[in-house]
C-alpha cells in the first residue's frame, strides 16, 4: 500500500483537475498555428525522402500524435517550430519547442512525466513503440536508432494531459 499511495493521491489530483478542467484552461489562451504550404505529414503515408520536408499539428491534449512517418535507423531529421506559439499545461504558457522548469507543486510529480529527463512541456519526438524519446526542446535534430511510425508530444505527467490546451505547427525535415 505504500508504494501504492502516491500514485493513487496523484491520479486523485488529475481526476479533480481534469474533471474542472475548462476553467482551469481558459485562463491560458493557446495562439492559433501558422499556416504553411508544407503538405501535412499524414498524407505522405511512409517515409520523406532526403531534404523533402512535411508539416504536422501537434494536440497538447494527446499523449501521441501520429505523423504517418515511418522511420529506418540512420535516418536524421530536423524539427523546427515556428516562433511565437503558445500552448497551455493549465493556466501555464508554454513556448515549443522549449519547455519549462515548472511550478513547485508540478515537481512534486516529476516523477510521472513522459520523459522524466525533459522539461515540462517540452516538445519530445519518439518512435512509436520505442521507448527512447527524442527532446527537441533541447536539440532540433535527431538521428534515428528504432524502426517504426514518429510521433510527437508535449512533455507532461501521466494522466494530466486533460487540462492542456493548443496546438502547435511542427515542421519535419529528413536531413540525411
Amino acid at each position: 500500500m505504500e508504494k501504492c499511495l502516491p500514485l493513487l493521491i496523484s491520479a486523485m489530483i488529475a481526476t479533480s483537475i481534469c474533471l474542472s478542467g475548462s476553467s482551469l484552461a481558459s485562463e491560458c489562451i493557446p495562439t492559433k498555428p501558422p499556416t504553411t504550404s508544407l503538405p501535412d505529414c499524414k498524407t505522405i503515408k511512409g517515409q520523406l525522402g532526403i531534404n523533402q520536408s512535411c508539416a504536422l499539428l501537434v494536440d497538447a491534449k494527446k499523449t501521441e500524435n501520429l505523423t504517418g512517418l515511418e522511420l529506418t535507423p540512420g535516418e536524421h531529421y530536423d524539427v523546427s517550430v515556428p516562433i511565437g506559439q503558445v500552448w497551455c499545461d493549465a493556466t501555464i504558457h508554454n513556448y515549443p519547442p522549449k519547455g519549462s522548469d515548472g511550478t513547485f507543486i508540478m515537481n512534486l510529480f516529476a516523477w510521472l512525466k513522459k520523459d522524466r529527463q525533459a522539461k515540462w512541456f517540452s516538445l519530445i519526438a519518439e518512435i512509436k513503440g520505442e521507448k527512447k524519446p527524442y527532446d527537441l526542446g533541447e536539440k532540433s535534430t535527431f538521428a534515428v536508432t528504432g524502426t517504426g511510425e514518429l510521433l510527437f508530444y508535449a512533455n507532461d505527467a501521466k494522466g494530466f494531459y486533460c487540462n492542456n490546451n493548443g496546438e502547435i505547427l511542427v515542421e519535419i525535415r529528413r536531413v540525411k
